[in-house]
């Protein structure tokens, strides 16, 4: 006789060549000979939280000859895992979950965003799903790296949105920050996301504190900043703010006001790749990449760990 055991089993795979992984499930079905040895591991496997069984023939003697169905529990077996994942070394190791909340998902569904929310933020009513703990200064351990692995963890747990609620800047210029998670439904998110500013343009260089300067021009006036700072500009109604860099060959950004125009984050350097316009945002022209659009929410969150330039 045969017994039929479905497992759901979880697997990683790389997502980014930066050594980004994420968690993928895959069922499949084995059947086992009824073995001495299986029958007498039968017992423990009825006994796992995870395996739930229902027996496919007349008899309901969970030990008697009758074929029968072995399932995980796979709600609670995946809550399991993805907990193991977000706090294994699969990630930043200057990265922590150090406090799982309470919120649970009905459905257990991977959030397609994490957003920003202002610290201020009254989170009465929303769901917690994480406390991050992260630690800046290595090699690897950038703002830019332990945000985006945070990231990852709180949509694998189901947040939506996220907001800074401390930090600290020792005098090498590391950072300690710390980062709830949180699931809001959307209309509400909506409404938290409209106290976001408007017509701000943000534009920042190495994340790094140093002494090494970088320039551009703003409306053909060279600007110089240092590492580690940035600049901030308002779009003004009737006029157009023109950035550039790197000359005739080089990138220009013409930006222009527009009623309630998501914030713009550009940066210099290169660092933060990734990011997309916010919709509505209209006007720019890159021809070399020398000015490059980073990720809002990486953005929102630099403008208050780093220097605004004088």
């Amino acid at each position: 006789m045969n017994y039929k055991i479905l497992l759901t089993v979880p697997y990683f795979c790389p997502r980014y060549t930066i050594g980004m992984w994420v968690l993928l499930l895959s069922t499949f079905q084995i059947n086992l000979s009824a073995q001495t040895s299986f029958q007498k591991s039968l017992p423990v496997l009825l006994n796992n939280p995870f395996i739930r069984i229902a027996p496919d023939g007349g008899s309901t003697d969970r030990h008697s000859k009758f074929n029968h169905k072995i399932k995980f529990n796979a709600m609670k077996l995946l809550n399991l895992l993805i907990c193991l994942l977000v706090t294994s070394d699969v990630f930043a190791q200057d990265v922590q979950m150090t406090v799982l909340g309470k919120y649970r998902p009905a459905v257990r569904e991977e959030s397609d965003i994490f957003q920003f929310i202002l610290p201020d933020t009254d989170t009465a009513g929303l769901g917690h799903v994480a406390t991050f703990r992260a630690v800046t200064g290595g090699k690897k351990s950038t703002i830019e790296n332990t945000f985006f692995d945070i990231a990852t963890r709180g949509r694998m747990l189901g947040a939506n949105c996220f907001k800074l609620t401390d930090f600290k800047k020792d005098t090498l210029g590391r950072f300690t920050y710390f980062i709830e998670a949180y699931f809001c439904d959307k209309p509400i998110l909506k409404k938290k996301m409209d106290r976001l500013p408007t017509n701000k343009v943000f534009v920042f260089c190495s994340e790094k504190q140093g002494d090494e300067m970088y320039s551009l021009k703003v409306d053909e006036i060279k600007k110089a900043f240092k590492s580690g700072t940035y600049l901030a500009y308002t779009l003004e109604k009737e006029k157009v703010l023109k950035l550039s860099k790197g000359g005739m060959t080089g990138a220009t950004a013409k930006l222009k006001y527009k009623e309630n125009k998501p914030a713009i984050f550009l940066t210099v350097s290169g660092f933060g790749l990734g990011g997309a316009l916010p919709s509505g945002v209209v006007g720019l022209s890159f021809n070399t990449g020398r000015i490059t659009v980073i990720d809002h929410n990486l953005g929102y969150l630099l403008t208050y760990l780093l220097e605004q330039a004088a």
